[in-house]
C-alpha cells in the first residue's frame, strides 16, 4: 500500500466511527495495523462529513509520522486527540432539544458526553492532552497572569491536568442534570464549593524534571525496518510482498524487541528466529497469534520450506541492505540457511473437470436454495446474488479472490467498445485504497458475453442502487493483515467441502486454475493467458510492446469453453422475475 486508506465509515451501536488501515511502512513502529476513532454522532450525513475530514487528517498525520525519527503509537494518539477534539468541539455548546424527539436527543447527548469523559480520563492517565485541553490550559495560565509557553514540561502537565479535570466535570454535570436532575451529585473535589485551587508555580521556580525517553545509541530494528519497507514501496514492490515483509518484521520484533539497536542483534538470536520460521503452523494462517505461539512440532502442519525460505531470505536481504547503508558493519544473518525438506511437494490445486462443474451447478447455490441465509440447503430461491456471482465471475475472468473482493461498481465498464472490468488500486475518488499482488496485477479484463446473458449488468446496477458506496461483493469480509481474500476463500473452501468438490488447495483459486486450464486446452498461448490473469512476463522480450490491448484479450477469451452449455446448466438466461438481484 503506497498511501493511507481514507476512513472506512462504520457503526458501532448507535454511534458512527471511522477505521483506518495503518500503512505497512509504519506498522512496525506504531505496533498496530488498524486505528479506530468514534465520530460521536448518530447522524449519517454528519458522520460522512466528519469522515471526510478525518481522512484528510489521517493522510497528513501519516506523512508527519514518516518524517519523525521514531514515531510511536503515543504520537499517533496525541495527534488523534487534538484532531478529534476539534472535530467534536461543539459538544460543550448549549443544546436545544426538539420536543418531538426529546428522549432520543437526550440519550444522544448523554452518550456523547460519556464518550468525551472516557477520552479525558484516558488523557489524564497518560498525561497526554489533546488540543482542546491544551487551549483550556493556556487560558488558565492567562487567568493567572502567566504565559504557558514559559512553563516547564512539568508545569505544563499540571496545567493540562487541571484543564482536563475541569472539562470532565463539566460533562459529568451535564449528564447528571439530564438523567438525575433532582438528586445530589458527588463531583470532583477539586471543584467543590469553597475549595481553593493553588495555581501552578511560576515558571521561575524549579520543579522536578520529567523523565524523557532516551533514544538508543544506534538505529533500532523498528527504525530501520520502517525505512526498508518504505524503500520497497517506493520501488514498486507489490502490496502482498510488502505485507508479507511487514509480517516478518513484526515477528522479529516480537522475538528480539523493536527498540533493540540493529548492531546488537546476534547471530544466535537470528538462528533461533530462523528455526522458528521453519516451524510456523500453517493451520494458524490468517489468525492473530504471537510468533512463539505460531510454531508447531507437528511436521504435517508446518509451512512449506519454500514459504519459510521466502520469509527468511527477506530478513537476510534486510540485514544486507543495512550493511550497504552503513548502519551495521556485518550482517548476523550471513551463512544461515533453511534447507528444503525432502517431503515438500509443490501442490497446485487441480482445476475443475467438466463433470465437477456440472456437479457444482447442481448444488443449492446454483440450482436453488432456501434463501441467501441458507445457501447450503436446497430450495426454490434462484436469486443471483453476490455469492452466486463470485464463483461465476471468477470462472469467466480468472480473477484472484482478493481482486474480486475489492471490486467496486466503478470498476465495471459495460458500455466500452470492449466491455471490461478494471483491476486497480484506485477507488471511485481516485484514492489508493485497494491492494494488488504486484504491478502486473493492475489490468483490464474483458467480460465474456455469457456474463451478460446471465445478468451481470443487472446485478452490478442493483448493487449500485441498493448498496451505494459498498464493495460489489460486500458479503465477504476483507480479513486482516492485507488478506483481502479471507472471507471469500473461507466461504468457498467450506462450500466445496460440503458438496464433495474439495481437493488439497482448492478454494477460490480452483476457479482461476480452471479458467487457465480451459483456455490452454483450447489453444490459447501462455502469454495471452498470462495477460488476462495478470502474470508478469519473465523474459526481456516480454517487456517490449507494452500492455496487451483489450481487443486481443477478448479474442483470447473467445477460446474459453467448459465442454457444456453453462447458461443452460445454470438455469437459463437472466430473468428479472426469477433471478432479480434488487436487494
Amino acid at each position: 500500500m503506497s498511501g493511507p486508506n481514507p476512513a472506512h465509515l462504520a457503526r458501532r451501536g448507535a454511534v458512527y466511527f471511522v477505521r483506518f488501515r495503518i500503512p505497512v511502512d509504519l506498522v512496525g513502529s506504531l505496533g498496530i495495523v488498524e486505528f479506530r476513532r468514534s465520530l460521536l454522532t448518530k447522524d449519517v450525513a454528519e458522520a460522512r462529513r466528519r469522515s471526510a475530514r478525518a481522512s484528510a487528517w489521517f493522510r497528513s498525520t501519516m506523512d508527519q509520522l514518516r518524517s519523525m525519527a521514531r514515531p510511536t503509537r503515543a504520537d499517533l494518539e496525541t495527534a488523534a486527540r487534538r484532531h478529534f477534539a476539534r472535530l467534536n468541539a461543539d459538544l460543550d455548546r448549549p443544546r436545544r432539544f426538539d420536543p418531538d424527539h426529546l428522549a432520543d436527543q437526550i440519550a444522544e447527548s448523554v452518550e456523547l458526553s460519556k464518550s468525551r469523559i472516557d477520552d479525558l480520563e484516558d488523557q489524564l492517565r497518560q498525561n497526554l492532552f489533546d488540543g482542546t485541553v491544551q487551549i483550556a490550559a493556556a487560558k488558565l495560565a492567562e487567568m493567572l497572569g502567566l504565559d504557558i509557553a514559559d512553563f516547564s514540561e512539568r508545569q505544563a502537565v499540571v496545567a493540562g491536568q487541571l484543564a482536563a479535570r475541569a472539562e470532565r466535570e463539566q460533562h459529568r454535570r451535564a449528564v447528571h442534570q439530564l438523567l438525575r436532575p433532582g438528586e445530589p451529585m458527588v463531583g470532583d473535589p477539586l471543584f467543590a464549593q469553597g475549595v481553593e485551587v493553588a495555581p501552578p508555580p511560576p515558571a521561575s521556580q524549579a520543579m522536578a524534571p520529567v523523565a524523557l525517553r532516551v533514544p538508543p545509541e544506534a538505529p533500532s530494528l523498528a527504525d530501520l525496518s520502517a525505512q526498508y519497507l518504505r524503500k520497497k514501496e517506493l520501488t514498486g514492490v507489490g502490496s502482498s510482498q510488502i505485507t508479507e515483509l511487514a509480517r516478518a518484521f513484526q515477528w522479529l520484533s516480537q522475538e528480539i524487541g523493536g527498540d533493540r539497536p540493529l548492531a546488537r542483534v546476534t547471530k544466535e538470536e537470528l538462528r533461533h528466529f530462523r528455526d522458528g520460521i521453519a516451524r510456523l503452523d500453517v493451520t494458524l494462517r490468517g489468525r492473530e497469534a504471537p510468533f512463539r505461539d505460531r510454531q508447531t512440532n507437528v511436521r504435517s502442519n508446518q509451512i512449506k520450506s519454500a514459504t519459510s525460505n521466502r520469509y527468511w531470505k527477506s530478513i537476510q536481504a534486510f540485514f544486507a541492505w543495512a550493511v550497504d547503508e552503513g548502519h551495521i558493519d556485518v550482517s548476523p544473518a550471513v551463512g544461515l540457511r533453511i534447507d528444503a525438506r525432502k517431503d515438500d511437494v509443490k501442490r497446485t490445486p487441480p482445476p475443475f473437470t467438466s463433470e465437477e462443474l456440472k456437479g457444482l451447478f447442481k448444488s443449492p447455490l446454483y440450482a436453488g436454495s432456501l434463501g441467501h441465509k441458507r445457501l447450503l440447503t436446497a430450495g426454490n430461491s434462484h436469486l443471483r446474488q453476490g455469492r452466486w456471482w463470485s464463483g461465476i465471475l471468477a470462472l469467466f475472468t480468472g480473477l484472484r479472490a482478493g481482486e474480486l473482493c475489492q471490486l467496486g461498481v466503478e470498476d465495471f465498464h459495460f458500455d466500452a467498445e470492449v466491455p471490461f472490468l478494471a483491476v486497480t488500486t484506485l477507488d471511485a475518488e481516485g484514492q489508493r485504497t485497494k491492494r494488488t499482488k504486484n504491478e502486473s496485477s493492475i489490468r483490464d479484463v474483458p467480460l465474456h458475453p455469457v456474463l451478460f446473458e446471465l445478468g451481470l449488468r443487472e446485478f452490478v446496477k442493483a448493487r449500485a442502487r441498493h448498496h451505494r458506496g459498498k464493495r460489489v461483493f460486500f458479503e465477504f469480509r476483507l480479513g486482516s493483515n492485507g488478506r483481502s481474500s479471507e472471507g471469500m476463500t473461507a466461504f468457498w473452501g467450506a462450500y466445496l467441502r460440503k458438496f464433495h468438490l474439495w481437493a488439497d488447495g482448492r478454494a477460490t483459486h480452483a476457479f482461476r486454475h480452471t479458467f487457465a486450464d480451459r483456455l490452454r486446452a483450447n489453444g490459447a498461448s501462455d502469454e495471452d493467458i498470462g495477460a488476462i490473469l495478470g502474470h508478469s512476463g519473465r523474459t526481456i522480450t516480454a517487456g517490449y510492446g507494452g500492455v496487451q490491448p483489450l481487443s486481443r484479450k477478448a479474442r483470447t477469451l473467445e477460446m474459453l469453453n467448459f465442454g457444456f452449455d453453462v447458461v443452460a446448466a445454470l438455469g437459463g438466461s437472466y430473468d428479472p422475475e426469477r433471478h432479480g438481484s434488487a436487494q
